[in-house]
């Protein structure tokens, strides 16, 4: 993507290698992003308040639910690793993979899972 706008705005085609080169005279390099935890992104006061008060006093038309996700992969996730150069390292696997997608709910209130 980045090659096709420099190509779109300088006309010229340019090379991975000099976009690699010059990201990293700029100190940029590649890698893999960090998950961030919730506490990281603090909800804004009105919504905490709200949240507080479906959990504390609920009104009688009112269900707060928490909800949660979670796929089950018959295959493994593969990430880089590190390797002899010139081998590819082999995970064995028992073939096509299976996804199986849960969700889950619970309510605080009657403290029911669904």
């Amino acid at each position: 993507m980045m090659l096709k706008l420099l190509k779109e705005y300088r006309g010229k085609t340019i090379s991975p290698s000099v976009v690699r080169d010059v990201l990293a005279k700029y100190n940029w390099h590649f890698n893999r992003p960090k998950h961030i935890p919730p506490a990281a992104f603090p909800l804004d006061p009105v919504e905490k308040e709200w949240i507080l008060r479906l959990l504390l006093n609920p009104r009688p038309n009112e269900v707060l639910l928490f909800a949660d996700e979670a796929d089950f992969e018959w295959l493994p996730y593969l990430t880089g690793a590190w390797m002899p150069k010139g081998e590819q390292l082999q995970i064995p696997t028992p073939g096509h993979n299976q996804v199986l997608c849960c969700f889950g709910f619970f309510n605080p209130h009657t403290k029911e899972f669904f």
